[in-house]
This record gives C-alpha cells, sequence and structure tokens, in this order.
C-alpha cells in the first residue's frame, strides 16, 4: 500500500490538525454502528476520496438485505445487513480501532449531504466470551431514518471496506463489483 503522509496525518492526528491546517473533524451526518470509531471513517474516506476503492469482491463487504429494488416504507426505519466473505476474527474489547471497518454512504436527491455509517467487525461486546461479537447490520433510529427515507423516491447505498490498525488503512479499501444499491422509499 501507498502511503499517503497528508492522508495519514488527516487520519491520525484529528485533534492535532496538521502542518498549522485547522484539525479535521467529521461531519454530524456521520452515524456510528457498533463502537467503531469516526477516526475510522475518516482514514477510508480520505483514500477513497483520493484513490478510490479497489474493487475485490473476496474482501469487500456485500449488501445481505434488503434487496436492491427493495421498496422501503417512509414510516419504518430499515435494517441494512451485510455479510463479510473472509469471517473475522474475535477482537479483544477496547478494539474499536483495529479490525474490519465497513462504510455505508448513502445517497438521495434532497438530501442535503450525504449520510454516512461506519461500523466495525466484530463491534458488539459478548461479555461471556471477552471478546467482540461481529456486528453486521445497521437500523437507523427514528431521526436518521427521517433523514434518510423523508422524501419518496430513491435511495442509494454504495459500501466501503478496510482493515484498519489503529484507524490506519493496512487492507483496502474495497468496494464490491456492483457498489450502487437503489431502493425505492415510499410513503
Amino acid at each position: 500500500m501507498t502511503t499517503h503522509p497528508t492522508l495519514l496525518c488527516s487520519s491520525v492526528v484529528l485533534a492535532l490538525g496538521c502542518g498549522g491546517e485547522p484539525a479535521a473533524t467529521p461531519p454530524t451526518s456521520v452515524t456510528i454502528n457498533c463502537g467503531a470509531s469516526d477516526e475510522a471513517w475518516l482514514a477510508m474516506q480520505d483514500l477513497v476520496n483520493v484513490t478510490g476503492a479497489r474493487t475485490d469482491d473476496v474482501n469487500a463487504a456485500h449488501l445481505s438485505a434488503p434487496a436492491t429494488g427493495a421498496l422501503l416504507s417512509a414510516a419504518t426505519p430499515t435494517t441494512f445487513q451485510w455479510t463479510l466473505a473472509l469471517p473475522v476474527a474475535g477482537l479483544a474489547q477496547h478494539g474499536v480501532d483495529n479490525g474490519t471497518f465497513v462504510w455505508l454512504h448513502f445517497t438521495r436527491a434532497g438530501l442535503t449531504a450525504p449520510f454516512d455509517v461506519i461500523s466495525v467487525d466484530p463491534g458488539k461486546p459478548d461479555v461471556d466470551a471477552g471478546v467482540l461479537a461481529p456486528c453486521l447490520s445497521y437500523t437507523p433510529s427514528a431521526a436518521d431514518w427521517a433523514r434518510l427515507a423523508g422524501a419518496p423516491g430513491p435511495l442509494t447505498l454504495s459500501l466501503y471496506t478496510a482493515k484498519e490498525s489503529l484507524n490506519v488503512v493496512t487492507e483496502g479499501p474495497f468496494q464490491p463489483t456492483t457498489n450502487a444499491f437503489t431502493f425505492t422509499v415510499t410513503p
């Protein structure tokens, strides 16, 4: 992987800023799922914006529900689920800056800015096992769903996946071959 110093700097040293520039902060439209860090999202977003994501169906997350083309009710939040082709080993708790991260990037006409979700796999504590168990879904809160599905019409989702260590991308970002899942929001 080629290291881009400015990307590394903006991703890792958020609070301090780089080269006299103001520190980067994630927009309020970023939703944290399963304890992922906003720094993980920034690291992945930086690379996707500058170099793009590599199409790789083995390493990329794949949407498993809802099916592309599905009708989604504006009245009830939809759960978005994905799979990873390669199993993810459990991490010790507090491992939310390490692991496989999945970025859900939603767009639609009328949405003033993209709506982004960052999730980490594994993500939810499994106290009995002492590790973090896989987190492979996201259900928007009522407020988030109102924003995402606020008007009837098409809603598009793109998925990006990266392996990160201490919020630095070590592998990826990857995207599936088909990476524009479109749904229709109905009243």
